[in-house]
């Protein structure tokens, strides 16, 4: 349990009565999460927003080069998961892509912070964030936690506040990960992805031209999701580069299990590192380090290889925000790629990360080239 509820330390996380309060949280909260039609109103207006920053971002509007602006080449995709789970959990986003920047509350004078430690009562004055602003007024549409299912009784504000701090702790870092090693890797590949990839969104998008309006560059989810070349990328990246390369632990129940040939006894913490699992040879061919979407058709079946693909985890314990991952990939991969051509600025630079629980890749310098058709 420790590894699923992190965000309230003071309970007894291997008490009985906590694992079965959790269960019955996790299934009221996990419903919003299944149906992934039933997400599409959420993630739009924030990408909307997205794709208006990388209009922006061209150094002179009109030519048909650009270079993407420094600071949302670094952080750009960090800002936009943020905003887009700000905007999921609280009705509204954090404004982080807007003003290029992350805040954080901090008390204005540090002096009077520090003699407050201990002082139940002291008031101090505080800059504040904007999801502090938003919750303590009136939001014009329904938030995620509007949207759940009646139980009868509200929540807890500590629970309320455990929801909402869930998502955007363990959804950011890993949603922006993933999207930016799936963005960057078709401009690395010499197997002609972006070319199709293109030739194929064309088809369910207009042709880009040289007059863009934000709400006609967003691609719709309805006219991209069934795209497949567009999900083998995005599927090829998650497998290549595991955001959470590590294998999250699972306990041998009482009896013992027997894997592989090897007796495991009870209590047994065991785990399959996603990454490794991701290029084993023996399931994903001999180019098992290599980035081509091609290969989830070439055995005729994706559903041949694709119960091998694990970027969530698998079982009970998978990411419950899986489908609003996909959503929001789908949505971004697609309208990112379609009217641009990405290109590196060192075509034989090789994408390095620093790896940790989750692998963050390393500065990558890429321009990007409007297409005029």
């Amino acid at each position: 349990m420790e590894q699923y509820h992190f965000i309230l330390p003071q309970i007894d996380l291997k008490s009985i009565a906590v694992i079965r309060a959790a269960a019955l949280l996790a299934a009221w909260v996990i419903p919003f999460f299944v149906d992934k039609y039933g997400l599409r109103g959420y993630p739009g207006p924030l990408l909307a927003e997205f794709s208006g920053f990388w209009l922006a971002s061209q150094a002179y509007k009109g030519t048909t080069t650009s270079a993407v602006h420094a600071l949302h080449q670094k952080y750009g995709l960090n800002f936009g998961a943020f905003d887009v789970i700000g905007d999921l959990a609280f009705g509204a986003p954090f404004g982080m892509l807007e003003a290029e920047k992350d805040t954080v509350p901090v008390p204005v004078s540090e002096e009077q912070a520090m003699k407050s430690y201990g002082q139940k009562d002291m008031d101090l004055e505080w800059s504040t964030l904007p999801a502090i602003k938003l919750l303590n007024e009136t939001i014009p549409r329904t938030s995620f936690l509007g949207c759940l299912p009646p139980q009868g009784k509200p929540l807890s504000e500590q629970d309320l506040t455990s929801e909402a701090l869930n998502l955007i702790v363990a959804g950011s870092d890993t949603t922006s990960r993933s999207f930016d090693w799936c963005y960057r890797l078709p401009c690395c590949a010499e197997s002609g992805c972006p070319k199709r990839l293109q030739k194929e969104l064309d088809d369910v998008l207009r042709v880009p031209n040289s007059t863009f309006n934000t709400d006609e560059v967003v691609a719709s989810f309805d006219r991209v999701k069934n795209v497949a070349y567009l999900q083998d990328a995005i599927n090829e990246g998650l497998r290549l580069h595991s955001t959470v390369g590590v294998g999250l632990p699972r306990e041998v129940p009482q009896g013992g299990l027997t894997i592989a040939g090897k007796a495991l006894l009870p209590g047994t913490h065991v785990s399959c590192p996603s990454y490794t699992l991701h290029r084993l040879k023996s399931i994903w061919g001999d180019d098992a380090d290599e980035f081509n979407p091609d290969r989830w058709t070439r055995r005729g079946d994706r559903n041949a290889i694709l119960k091998y693909l694990a970027p969530f985890s698998i079982g009970p314990r998978a990411c419950i925000g899986r489908n609003l991952v996909m959503m929001e990939m789908t949505i971004c991969v697609a309208t990112i790629s379609h009217p641009y051509r990405l290109v590196l600025a060192n075509p034989d630079q090789q994408l390095e990360c620093s790896e940790g629980f989750v692998r963050k890749p390393k500065n990558v310098h890429v321009g990007s080239m409007q297409r005029r058709l």
